[in-house]
């Protein structure tokens, strides 16, 4: 195993003055542009399922390929940004929107994504 970048007591240290420097940004600074992809991305996995509920065969191949990749991309944002304790400010909520996100929603733990992600 790869030896961490940080030690956690340096990345501890380090998540504190970022934390910091943030509070002086407002969320939309901060979040604005991750939140309206979210929101995109949710639109087009609505969109794809309208498209999907079409007869043709085309419309179903169609509407599987943009639902598909809006479900991935809410996946990912929604880990990610819940795993970085940055989709809501309560540390209790982040950790259980990553189990929604990652766990119940992309089908991959998301504590093995924080472990391997944000702390190492």
């Amino acid at each position: 195993m790869e030896e961490p970048v940080l030690s956690t007591q340096n990345f501890a240290t380090l998540s504190k003055a970022v934390q910091q420097e943030l509070k002086k940004h407002s969320w939309l600074s901060q979040h604005g542009f991750e939140f309206l992809f979210f929101g995109l991305r949710a639109l087009l996995f609505t969109a794809g399922l309208l498209i999907f509920y079409q007869p043709h065969i085309i419309f179903k191949i169609l509407g599987l390929v943009v639902t598909s990749y809006a479900f991935y991309g809410i996946s990912i944002t929604g880990t990610h940004e819940s795993r970085h304790n940055a989709f809501v400010a309560s540390h209790r909520g982040n950790v259980l929107l990553g189990y929604f996100f990652g766990d119940f929603w992309g089908g991959e733990s998301s504590v093995w994504w924080y472990n391997h992600h944000v702390q190492d």
